[in-house]
């Protein structure tokens, strides 16, 4: 659904200075082998989900809730904390050039929307978390592009 959804922009991204960036881990690496059509694509270690410290492989259900998955995840004992995940994704946005297909993770996106859009990190996490669609960002505005949309 992924790979219809990039296929118009894959080609002008690609030829394009922005750049083609995916997660290093499993199910983002398997996503872009799919979406992007054997275009080259850089791997970026900051484009990895959150890390969940002592809960990393737990049930989500045993975990204490903190309203929503990105406040619960960025509270987990050892992990990394919502402040930390906004600094590493801005990291990685103040380095693009221009338009860019990035595939990574849901709490990630919500962080990179929310920065986009200009939420406070407490609202960040409220934001839908669709799979199988793709987030086009702009100008400060996100449109989500499900399987019958067209970019």
């Amino acid at each position: 659904m992924q790979a219809r959804l990039i296929g118009a922009a894959l080609d002008d991204v690609a030829a394009g200075r922005g750049g083609i960036y995916v997660s290093p881990l499993g199910r983002a690496q398997q996503t872009a082998a799919i979406a992007l059509a054997g275009h080259p694509a850089t791997v970026d270690p900051r484009l990895a989900e959150v890390g969940a410290g002592a809960w990393e492989g737990l049930h989500k259900a045993g975990l204490p809730q903190r309203g929503t998955d990105l406040m619960t995840y960025t509270s987990a004992p050892d992990g990394e904390t919502l402040d930390q995940l906004i600094a590493r994704v801005t990291d990685f946005a103040g380095g693009l050039t221009g338009p860019a297909i990035v595939v990574s993770h849901g709490l990630w996106g919500q962080v990179l929307r929310g920065l986009v859009k200009g939420l406070t990190p407490e609202s960040m996490g409220a934001q839908d978390n669709g799979q199988g669609c793709v987030y086009h960002l702009s100008q400060g505005r996100e449109a989500r592009l499900d399987a019958e949309a067209t970019i």
